[in-house]
């Protein structure tokens, strides 16, 4: 059948699932595609902290018949052409915006952000159908007491203000962006700023979302990585600010829900969602999250009743693990505050998590009764590779598959470095050459590399030997999420 013969509602999906330059060319060469291309091509508007690029986005605000197809803006907080943009520092650009040069440079002067793009960002709230923000910092951070010298992009004196002019944007006293409800934050700072979580605009504006994405950036020492569990930052954020000030406000309200983060979280950093219950959630994605506790597994269940979507990536169950230092009743660490605390051998505390997959998914299985869709895997994003470094993950997530992998199950031990979250010594593959010749996870057993000795409590742990009590109750729950899919669809 030709194109053309389809309905436009038909039309109209293959216009949504073509990339950008195929949609161009309809535009100009269809006439009865141009309306809905045209559509497409302005319902999204990507900002960068250029002149020109504000020049090009003013030119859609003010066009009328543009202006109303704006449904999301994309702004990234930097460019690869600056190594360290500011924000404050005072210069000509603001100062007076009609020299004749200000709209040839703009950023690349200094680095200073232009006034044509801080006019616009300020403006954002007059795209009077925009429902979605998109916020992208640059990926690498660098912590308050700059362990890592690293030549980092944007410094916490750029991120904050930046951060905190978004937020007062779409809380404009005058055109507030009332029609956002979906936020996403990607390579947010885990070095929380108070006078921004706690202004008028943060509240108002987090009052009015349904959805939220984080990705969370933590400082990584590159010259001793192993250092990097031990950063404070991350600790108060997750344990405290991203509860505090993120999902507590939107609990009530929150339907789609993503957190991920470069670093493994959920045991260090803690981060306890058992004070939080979302009774609209509808969508959960975790990503780098670790399974240490059962009860991690129950609060996903509790939302059962609302819960359609479910995305794992890359979050693995944590079977044993040695720490070095003091665990509570629950094997959280009690004190890591002091950037000094090293391994001290004298301290080893080692424990063992029972629990494996194919309990969770039968536990799944019962109490995500409206599950529809199930992503389990890891995600092409995050892998230390410089590609998948700025590859969005939320994006990777959405067409995450379900599979087991063998990075399901891994171990942590603090004295092993450079990362103290440690697979199986040869948990991808048989040959580094030939990467179609997977070890069969039977032999695994025995190939974790760690610094167990062989006295330790508990013992040097074996890889779980389960995976067919996995597959099948991985299987089941499957066999439950597609009818339910199907069923959905023929309603």
């Amino acid at each position: 059948m030709p194109l053309l013969n389809l309905p436009d509602e038909l039309l109209v999906l293959c216009c949504d699932h073509v990339d950008i330059f195929a949609t161009r060319a309809l535009r100009l060469t269809c006439k009865r595609m141009m309306s809905m291309s045209t559509k497409r091509l302005f319902s999204h508007v990507h900002l960068v902290p250029t002149t020109e690029s504000a020049k090009k986005a003013r030119a859609i605000l003010e066009h009328k018949d543009f202006m109303p197809l704006v449904t999301t803006i994309s702004i990234k907080t930097s460019i690869d052409e600056v190594d360290h943009p500011t924000w404050d520092i005072e210069s000509w650009a603001d100062d007076d915006p009609e020299d004749p040069d200000h709209e040839e440079h703009g950023i690349e002067i200094d680095g200073e952000v232009s006034y044509a793009f801080k006019a616009l960002l300020n403006d954002i709230g007059l795209f009077n159908n925009l429902r979605r923000v998109e916020l992208n910092f640059d990926w690498e951070v660098v912590g308050l007491h700059g362990w890592d010298s690293g030549n980092h992009k944007e410094w916490t004196e750029y991120r904050v203000p930046f951060l905190r002019s978004v937020f007062g944007a779409l809380n404009h006293s005058k055109h507030p962006a009332s029609k956002v409800h979906s936020l996403s934050i990607c390579n947010l700072h885990d070095v929380s700023d108070d006078e921004t979580l706690k202004s008028n605009d943060f509240q108002a504006v987090l009052s009015r979302i349904d959805t939220l994405e984080l990705l969370i950036a933590t400082e990584e020492d590159s010259g001793c990585p192993e250092r990097n569990i031990k950063f404070p930052e991350r600790h108060q954020f997750f344990g405290t600010d991203l509860i505090e000030f993120w999902l507590a406000p939107v609990q009530h309200n929150l339907v789609n829900l993503k957190i991920y983060s470069n670093c493994y979280w959920g045991y260090l950093p803690k981060c306890d969602l058992r004070q939080l219950h979302f009774p609209k959630l509808k969508s959960l994605a975790f990503g780098n999250m670790t399974f240490t506790h059962d009860w991690q597994l129950d609060w996903i269940t509790s939302h059962g009743k609302t819960l359609e979507s479910l995305t794992l990536d890359d979050c693995p169950i944590v079977h044993d693990a040695m720490v070095a230092q003091a665990v509570d009743s629950e094997r959280y660490v009690q004190l890591l505050d002091d950037r000094s605390v090293g391994w001290d051998p004298n301290s080893e505390t080692g424990w063992s998590f029972g629990s494996r997959w194919h309990d969770f998914f039968r536990k799944m299985t019962i109490g995500l009764q409206r599950l529809q869709h199930f992503g389990m895997a890891h995600g092409p994003w995050n892998s230390g590779d410089d590609d998948d470094s700025v590859r969005p993950a939320f994006e990777a997530s959405t067409w995450l598959p379900a599979r087991l992998e063998i990075g399901r199950y891994l171990i942590f031990h603090w004295g092993t470095g450079p990362c103290q979250w440690i697979e199986p010594a040869s948990c991808r593959y048989a040959d580094e050459d030939d990467l179609m010749t997977k070890i069969p996870e039977s032999e695994l057993a025995d190939q974790y590399s760690c610094c167990w000795d062989t006295d330790d409590e508990p013992p040097l742990p074996s890889y779980p030997d389960c995976w067919d009590q996995d597959q099948e109750a991985f299987d089941v729950l499957m066999a439950a999420v597609q009818g339910r899919r199907a069923s959905k669809q023929s309603v």
